[in-house]
């Protein structure tokens, strides 16, 4: 199975996601899309940190295996880099710079 959102908070400019992971994820796939509530005028630099027990500390243990592969006005794209651990859960927040 893939990865199935089970919370999302926020805003356009800051906002929390917590995920489990699917049961066979894919090494370098994709891992979600997330689209703006207010698209910006050119680009943006999302940048994801970790939150909360116990998501939180899952993300932070493998910080390294998430990436911003691609980001515009209205989307980025988080993208594993090697293979997420199945069946885990990870939480972060992302704070977003744009112009």
């Amino acid at each position: 199975t893939g990865p199935t959102v089970s919370s999302i908070s926020g805003g356009n400019n800051f906002f929390q996601i917590t995920f489990q992971c699917g049961t066979a994820p894919v090494a370098n796939g994709n891992i979600l899309t997330f689209t703006y509530p207010t698209a910006y005028s050119t680009t943006t630099y999302p940048v994801l940190f970790a939150r909360g027990f116990p998501s939180g500390n899952s993300f932070a243990n493998e910080y390294t295996k998430f990436v911003v592969s691609s980001a515009g006005a209205t989307t980025f794209v988080l993208k594993a880099n090697g293979t997420l651990t199945a069946s885990e859960e990870y939480g972060f927040s992302v704070v977003v710079g744009g112009y």
